[in-house]
């Protein structure tokens, strides 16, 4: 069983799973993104909106922190409702 152990921890170690936290030098480039979504009701919308805008950012980020979301519009044309949200935050590059 020990035998095994150590062939996970040394599969972890080899595949660049283990990494070490980002200082608070590192995050230093300002990401940020707008989505429109929609939703059956405002609070879907609002949410599905906030969600989505957070992920765009993550996805050029990689790891963000100092979150900032702001609500740009909502509205309704029947029968959804729409939601802008912006997501801000500083990203390690």
């Amino acid at each position: 069983m020990a035998t095994l152990a150590k062939v996970l921890v040394l599969a972890v170690l080899l595949t660049g799973m283990v990494q070490t936290p980002a200082s608070a030098a590192d995050y230093t480039v300002p990401r940020s993104a707008t989505v429109v979504a929609v939703g059956q009701a405002p609070a879907i919308a609002k949410a599905n909106a906030q969600r989505r805008a957070r992920a765009e950012v993550l996805e050029a980020g990689v790891d963000c922190v100092d979150w900032v979301v702001t609500e740009v519009a909502s509205g309704w044309v029947p029968p959804k409702y729409y939601h802008t949200a912006k997501a801000t935050a500083l990203c390690v590059s």
